[in-house]
């Protein structure tokens, strides 16, 4: 019936789970009203009037949803400890600094992709998104490393300059950063529409290298040959980033929602300002500021685009069809 299909719809608005979940509880929903159905009507209660006791008895729709929420969104041990692993890496990667070494962050980044692209494969898994987080930090160094020379390179071209060799490779890092952004939306606007809470989870990483990588381009270290003042981050990047694993952890095993929120303010709060340290000492009030709006902007931005966007991820097997028919 059309009003059991809405509020079925109402329920599902709410679950913020993966697709195959809602669907089996779509499906039990459907089965539970289809009998609940045949018993009143049975009883002698006229079809649209035991459709709306039917419904009555179930509860409000996000109530409904949210008892689903935390029956099916809590990750196994098994979940936090893949959860834990980048986080992991990317503190050992400090701690004995070898993320000066390229051959190590090429073979961590690597490590990290293949990981990310995997977990992007089986459906999305809650453990993967700090990998794919994480994943998105070779563009985030390019890009700031490359910002002066693209900046200088186009307003040369547009004085009226030939184009050369180094215009072509303008050329080449703009196509990078087009690649970036793509991945970054399409990656936000599947996510989404499934859960902005996993989208602030999948972007948590980004605040806290996006501060150090600043940092370090700031004064000109280079990642095979830093400054040795580059390393002074080392001990509170290692603390970022244990506290962001110990957080994550937390985020897979508890199973309230509001908690989940409040987790991912206080990791990428707490981390961003244990990164942003040694910046915080020799720094001003505005500075203090964008490190606190770094983590805030990750966390309510996916908020507003579900708000604008909706939520509704289909399968592709389920795709102009109810998914709990």
């Amino acid at each position: 019936m059309e009003s059991i299909d809405t509020y079925l719809n109402q329920v599902r608005s709410h679950l913020h789970l993966d697709a195959t979940t809602e669907g089996k509880i779509l499906r039990e929903l459907k089965s539970y009203f289809e009998e609940e159905l045949a018993e009143l009507q049975g009883a002698g209660m006229p079809a649209q009037d035991s459709a709306r006791e039917a419904i009555r008895s179930s509860g409000e729709p996000r109530s409904l949803a949210r008892l689903f929420y935390e029956a099916y969104a809590r990750g196994s041990w098994i979940d936090a400890l893949l959860v834990l692993q980048p986080h992991l890496l990317a503190a050992a990667l400090f701690l004995t600094h070898l993320w000066s070494n390229p051959f190590a962050i090429l073979t961590a980044f690597g490590g990290v992709l293949l990981v990310a692209l995997y977990g992007w494969r089986q459906g999305r898994p809650g453990w993967v998104y700090p990998w794919i987080g994480y994943a998105f930090s070779p563009f985030i160094a390019t890009i700031f490393y490359s910002r002066r020379f693209i900046y200088s390179s186009a307003m040369d071209l547009l004085l009226g300059s030939r184009l050369s060799l180094l215009h072509v490779r303008m050329l080449l890092f703009v196509g990078l950063y087009a690649l970036f952004i793509w991945l970054v939306v399409f990656s936000v606007l599947r996510v989404v529409r499934r859960d902005w809470v996993l989208v602030s989870f999948m972007l948590s990483p980004l605040p806290v290298l996006g501060v150090w990588i600043s940092e370090i381009a700031r004064i000109g270290a280079r990642f095979y040959s830093p400054d040795p003042a580059a390393y002074r981050w080392d001990q509170p990047m290692t603390a970022a980033f244990l506290l962001l694993g110990l957080l994550s952890v937390l985020f897979i095993r508890i199973r309230w929602r509001l908690a989940r929120i409040l987790l991912l303010a206080a990791a990428g709060i707490g981390a961003t300002l244990l990164a942003g340290c040694s910046i915080l000492r020799t720094s001003h009030l505005l500075t203090f500021q964008l490190l606190l709006g770094l983590p805030v902007f990750t966390l309510l931005a996916p908020a507003v685009l579900e708000r604008i966007l909706g939520h509704g991820e289909r399968t592709s097997s389920s795709a102009g069809r109810s998914p709990y028919r």
